[in-house]
């Protein structure tokens, strides 16, 4: 007899058919699952169990586990491994809960790139490649080592990484300005001859499909001309238009293409033609788009919101000047102001000079929910990471000794920690390893943090994301 099964038996008692359904009473005992639920701060850790590496990664739960002993292992990134061993009961939830530490604010490593140089933003390739300049395009390991250079002299200040992983330039040669498109191993795939004998370049912008485009001051004439671009992904050119200083392109959701042009700011479809036209009443500064298309950007003292159709929704007035922003996964808005002041020199001429800076917080409706003190001058745009740190680079002056530093705070404007040598005119990248990568004057620096990655929002950085294309919904 099978155990724990019904038998049956037919039998006939004066003709009548009779079933009698037997139990087997000695059945196996019910099997009571066991589990162990794993969690970490950061999350994201592989688990390992008795050395051998699993499909799970923190925070989890591992269920089916015979009762007993096992040593639970966590490797994140490169922090210093975790483990402990555990005991598993049979028909109960084991947890463990690990917490890593790590060093905010602590310089992993510094990469020297020569005297003053004003380096804005870095990029972080797909594959963790670090990538900056310093008259060269220099491409770096996660660990600061060099992977491999690309002879650039007089090029832009900042690389942008296409959706297929080709690395865009600008390049002067001979005062002769060219875009560059470089494979990712540093080779040259081609480049565009721009039509000038000498131009400057600010940055690149990426279409979801591969298009290129970029804004160009051109000293060909004896007054400058400026003009937006368009390219192909292959390098030839779709259509420029001229407007009236180049600024720095964004790319909207259904492909428009917004510049901002000194106290304008023009939408472009992506053949070309022009959708409207937005004139300020003060320097523009480069937008962040929200997750319903508004457009938000800095108008002298004021942060304004452009629906995407060009129309004002609003404007406020901060207590300095408004750089460019970015946007928080709840929808608010982070940008630093810096007050300046005038002072006239013995010659009579007139300088300005921070006083002071503050990093503020905006609802996506215009009301101010926080700001905090940011040293004396601040004109970056903040990076958001994973955790919700808010970073931004300041400026200010000790004792008569120049401080450039990088600023951390909470989601709700508290202070957290400083680190003292980036430089105010860059904006962070935040690697998926917690690293942040930030210009110095002399020096590139890699700094620990407890953000493993960017947040996921509409607009958690400058140019929206590590590859810096640019783009809403990118890279």
């Amino acid at each position: 007899m099978a155990q724990g099964g019904i038998i049956k038996r037919v039998l006939t008692f004066n003709g009548v058919l009779l079933v009698i359904a037997l139990i087997d009473c000695h059945q196996e005992p019910e099997i009571i699952d066991s589990y162990l639920a794993v969690s970490s701060t950061p999350q994201g850790a592989e688990v390992y169990i008795e050395d051998t590496l699993t499909e799970y990664r923190t925070n989890c739960v591992i269920p089916d586990l015979e009762p007993g002993e096992y040593k639970i292992s966590l490797k994140l990134y490169d922090l210093p491994e975790w483990s402990t061993i555990v005991k598993v009961e049979e028909g109960d939830t084991a947890k463990v809960d690990a917490v890593f530490p790590i060093n905010e604010g602590a310089i992993k490593w510094v990469y020297p790139i020569g005297d003053y140089y004003r380096g804005y933003q870095p990029a972080i390739g797909p594959d963790g490649t670090v990538y900056l300049y310093k008259g060269n395009l220099f491409a770096l390991n996660p660990d600061g080592s060099v992977k491999w250079t690309y002879s650039a002299e007089g090029s832009s200040e900042w690389a942008t990484i296409g959706p297929d992983g080709t690395i865009y330039i600008e390049q002067n040669e001979h005062e002769t300005a060219k875009i560059c498109a470089l494979t990712s191993s540093g080779s040259l795939k081609w480049k565009f001859q721009i039509d000038s004998i000498r131009a400057v370049s600010t940055a690149f912008a990426i279409g979801a499909e591969g298009t290129i485009y970029f804004a160009i001051d051109n000293y060909l004439f004896s007054l400058p001309k400026s003009w937006l671009y368009s390219l192909t992904y292959d390098g030839a050119l779709k259509w420029k238009k001229e407007i009236t200083y180049a600024g720095i392109p964004v790319i909207g959701a259904d492909g428009t293409v917004y510049v901002n042009s000194r106290h304008y700011l023009y939408a472009f479809d992506p053949d070309g033609d022009l959708k409207w036209t937005y004139q300020g009443t003060d320097w523009i500064s480069i937008p962040a788009i929200g997750s319903d298309g508004t457009l938000y950007f800095g108008e002298g003292d004021y942060l304004c919101a452009l629906s995407p159709n060009g129309i004002l929704k609003w404007k406020h007035q901060t207590s300095g000047t408004v750089y460019s922003p970015s946007i928080g996964s709840e929808g608010n808005i982070y940008f630093a102001s810096t007050i300046w002041e005038w002072e006239e020199d013995e010659w009579g001429e007139e300088w300005a000079y921070p006083v002071n800076a503050y990093l503020y917080c905006f609802s996506s409706s215009g009301n101010v929910l926080w700001k905090s003190n940011l040293a004396q001058w601040s004109g970056s745009t903040p990076a958001i990471g994973s955790d919700g740190s808010i970073y931004a680079t300041t400026f200010e002056v000790i004792s008569h000794k120049e401080i450039q530093s990088l600023y951390a705070f909470d989601s709700e404007g508290k202070f957290k920690w400083k680190c003292d040598g980036p430089s105010t005119t860059s904006s962070p990248a935040i690697g998926n390893d917690g690293t942040i990568y930030v210009y110095g004057y002399s020096e590139f620096y890699a700094i620990q943090s407890s953000s493993f990655g960017l947040v996921s929002s509409p607009w958690p950085k400058y140019a929206h994301d590590n590859q810096n294309t640019g783009r809403w919904g990118g890279p």
